[in-house]
């Protein structure tokens, strides 16, 4: 397993009182595991990784490892994300427009471009307007029952991660299929490649992405802790 640490300083963090801090993050790529670390930790975690190098992302390994990393951010006012602390991510992408199951696409998937229908979902499209963050949506009677947009980015940013959700009610009849489809060709036409991540609990999200024809890349674990 080949390993790269990248190391940012605490004091610059904490300096800044972010209201959300990540000390630790690992990507896996193949056979490659990507680190990046506060200062603050970066002895607690290479001892970690010498031991637990081949099974970083067990159950075993995170459970130990937030238990070091929860210290840690206790003593500089931050409490760790109970719900988090074993939820590792998959991270697939698309580059080609060709690749995608475009069938999946829906004829009540449409593209949002003005805030004037009840939302179900929980996905903010004022902001999202705002923002000019591009949008696509299931519209039934008038109602969004599903959406697919884009996560926040910066200026030059040319791969974007994109976030879906359906609600309850109408899950399980292809909307989520359809509008992340539906988001993923308009990205790609426009110059962009795209990001697509889920957590390792959702086998549903897994699948949409896989039959949609998106590439399995790796997959990524963050420690995230907010100010208490």
């Amino acid at each position: 397993m080949k390993i790269s640490f990248s190391v940012e300083k605490e004091k610059r963090i904490f300096k800044a009182d972010y209201p959300m801090i990540v000390p630790f993050l690992v990507t896996e790529y193949g056979d490659t595991l990507e680190i990046e670390v506060y200062s603050g930790v970066k002895r607690l975690v290479k001892h970690h990784v010498k031991r637990y190098a081949d099974t970083i992302f067990s159950d075993e390994s995170l459970t130990d490892l937030n238990e070091k990393l929860e210290e840690y951010a206790l003593s500089h006012g931050y409490e760790g994300e109970m719900h988090e602390r074993l939820r590792w991510y998959y991270s697939f992408s698309m580059r080609n427009a060709e690749k995608l199951d475009v069938t999946a696409i829906l004829p009540s998937s449409v593209k949002i471009e003005e805030d004037n229908l009840e939302n179900l979902t929980t996905l903010d499209i004022k902001e999202n307007l705002e923002k000019n963050i591009p949008m696509f949506a299931t519209v039934i009677d008038g109602k969004i029952v599903s959406m697919a947009c884009v996560n926040e980015y910066g200026e030059g940013q040319r791969m974007l991660e994109i976030t879906v959700e359906t609600a309850p009610e109408y899950r399980k009849r292809g909307y989520a299929r359809s509008n992340t489809t539906a988001l993923a060709k308009y990205l790609i036409e426009n110059g962009y490649s795209v990001a697509y991540c889920c957590s390792r609990y959702n086998e549903g999200s897994r699948r949409i992405a896989a039959s949609l024809g998106f590439q399995l890349d790796g997959r990524f674990y963050a420690y995230n802790a907010y100010r208490k």
